[in-house]
């Protein structure tokens, strides 16, 4: 976070991309930073950097610019890389006025990592918004990144697939799932094979959800709570399993030794996503940053 830098890597992805203007240029991972320096220091490299994107503006280099982010934005605001996107609009505000041109922000959101929607941890003007409330809030467009998490979630568990009914594939479920969030500009996806690009093509002639077809905002936000639900009883499952196999007891007791309903139907249905995406879902350490 140098603006000498910045100003050499602006240079060469000009002459790599063979263009004159770079229609929008992040600040890629910047909460990475708060991993080594204050957050004084780190607030004073931000508004430098904004500074000189601002004078790249003027110059015709670049159109907006933003910040590209992975955990920052998903964090409770008390964790140590958490990022206040009141916090830098303020900073934009400061150097370009009014009429600054940090407008973008990116994070990562997918049926795995809904706090984007989910979670409000953005205070703007003494209230808490999700991320993408607080986007629109302040003028700023959401472009979401790891719609499928790198492929992990091209296979969804059976019970899943319900509420994202009428389309193909778990990829475009999952897609669908991710576009269609109220406030998210863009979602992004790579394609690796002719066949990905053929398979997202098909649900990009479908129009997205939308408030009517999901009927409010408030039901898509069970939708998130009910993904939410299904890792977590999905995760009573996993342990049973592991209590059952110390004490050396089949694993088909469970299904006597529970009254969840839902759990007896995760194990009677021995669907093999289950476990993989469950141990995705713990990875990712969503619930140890919401305190």
């Amino acid at each position: 976070l140098a603006p000498r830098y910045l100003e050499h890597q602006l240079a060469v992805s000009l002459k790599n991309l063979r263009v004159e203007t770079i229609d929008c240029y992040y600040l890629h991972n910047p909460e990475q930073q708060l991993d080594e320096i204050p957050r004084e220091a780190f607030l004073s490299r931000m508004e430098a950097c904004f500074q000189f994107l601002e004078s790249q503006v003027a110059a015709g280099r670049i159109r907006l610019y933003g910040t590209a982010t992975w955990n920052g934005y998903r964090v409770n605001a008390q964790h140590h890389g958490y990022l206040s996107l009141q916090e830098f609009v303020g900073l934009a505000r400061r150097v370009g006025g009014e009429s600054h041109h940090f407008r973008v922000i990116q994070l990562p959101f997918n049926l795995a990592m809904p706090e984007a929607y989910a979670f409000k941890n953005q205070a703007v003007d003494g209230q808490m918004l999700s991320v993408g409330e607080a986007a629109a809030r302040l003028g700023m467009s959401v472009v979401v990144s790891a719609s499928l998490l790198q492929s992990q979630l091209t296979t969804l568990p059976h019970a899943m697939r319900q509420w994202i009914p009428g389309l193909d594939t778990d990829a475009q479920r999952a897609i669908q799932f991710a576009r269609s969030t109220p406030g998210v500009t863009t979602a992004l996806t790579g394609m690796k094979r002719t066949a990905h690009v053929e398979d997202n093509l098909r649900l990009a002639r479908l129009p997205a959800l939308t408030a009517d077809a999901i009927e409010c905002e408030d039901r898509f936000a069970m939708l998130v709570d009910d993904v939410r639900s299904a890792w977590q009883r999905a995760e009573k499952v996993q342990r049973r399993r592991r209590e059952l196999a110390a004490s050396g007891t089949s694993s088909a007791a469970l299904l006597l030794t529970t009254d969840d309903e839902l759990l007896f139907q995760l194990e009677a249905s021995h669907d093999e996503s289950l476990e993989r995406l469950v141990s995705l879902h713990r990875g990712i350490e969503l619930r140890s940053q919401r305190v």
